[in-house]
């Protein structure tokens, strides 16, 4: 049997699960490189020294936006980043030391647990986060634009590559937000992110979180979201916050670099370059205390 013979029956003999866990590998590996492509070089010598990319890594474009979930949980003696003062239910006053930590937007949050959610998109554009509480019934609370408000950042919602933008914000007080019920049948958080390459005309930024409407909800999604992938990346969760992530986060001012962490979960979308990007993901919600 020819070596490609027994390539393809080797193949042909894994479980399909494998075979898609495998693909799903490679496709993530390509989408990591398409994604730090877009990110600032490290110095100015090096973009004249780095090499084109690859055409199928070009041909991917810059239609992406990486979001990680981090859980605050007790920092380590080598924890590098901490925060003190969580009024936190594990520790109530507020005396010990948090670390976040990345987790999957598949694993349940316990509820009265911190976390935080860091965006990164690898288009220049205007941020706009959008949540609404899921039920078990199907049904959905109003949804509300969390971000942008007048009240964070004075309403400035721009985001360029390598800056990732914090929800909370590390200098908020708790830098952090617990997850409670708004109903004993909720069962997630839907948080829905757009980036799009101009402020979104008709909507005018508010002192404080603002409802909207079910008809443009299902517009945005209808006209934005439909060509959307997601890739995860199980093997970075359980990693925690670093310096270069913080730093980022903080003023811009030294950026997220190619050999820096990259995005838990990337988001791809497949349309025109100049179109704004809607991506939805579920923060799930623990049934019960284990």
């Amino acid at each position: 049997m020819s070596r490609l013979g027994a390539s393809l029956t080797a193949t042909m003999a894994l479980p399909l699960a494998l075979v898609a866990q495998t693909d799903g590998i490679r496709t993530r590996n390509l989408w990591n490189e398409a994604f730090v492509q877009q990110r600032p070089p490290a110095e100015q010598k090096a973009a004249s020294e780095a090499k084109p990319p690859r055409e199928d890594v070009k041909s991917l474009g810059n239609s992406f936006i990486g979001m990680t979930l981090w859980r605050m949980r007790p920092s380590g003696s080598t924890d590098a980043i901490r925060f003190r003062g969580l009024v936190h239910r594990l520790d109530p006053a507020g005396r010990g030391d948090w670390t976040p930590e990345r987790v999957t937007f598949d694993k349940p949050v316990r509820i009265g647990d911190y976390v935080r959610l860091t965006i990164e998109s690898a288009k220049r554009g205007y941020l706009y986060v959008v949540d609404r509480d899921l039920y078990a019934d199907g049904t959905a609370s109003a949804a509300t634009l969390i971000f942008p408000t007048k009240r964070l950042r004075g309403g400035d919602n721009r985001v360029e590559p390598g800056v990732p933008i914090e929800i909370p914000d590390q200098a908020d007080v708790p830098a952090a937000f617990v997850l409670e019920r708004t109903r004993a049948d909720q069962t997630a958080v839907m948080v829905m992110v757009i980036v799009a390459p101009q402020p979104i005309a008709s909507l005018n930024i508010q002192q404080e979180s603002q409802r909207l409407t079910d008809a443009r909800v299902s517009r945005w999604k209808r006209d934005w979201g439909a060509k959307v992938q997601r890739l995860d990346d199980p093997a970075s969760a359980g990693k925690v916050y670093t310096p270069a992530e913080k730093m980022a986060a903080a003023n811009g001012a030294r950026p997220l670099h190619a050999g820096d962490p990259i995005p838990l979960t990337l988001f791809h979308a497949r349309g025109p370059a100049d179109a704004p990007i809607l991506v939805s993901v579920p923060i799930k919600l623990l049934r019960s205390m284990p």
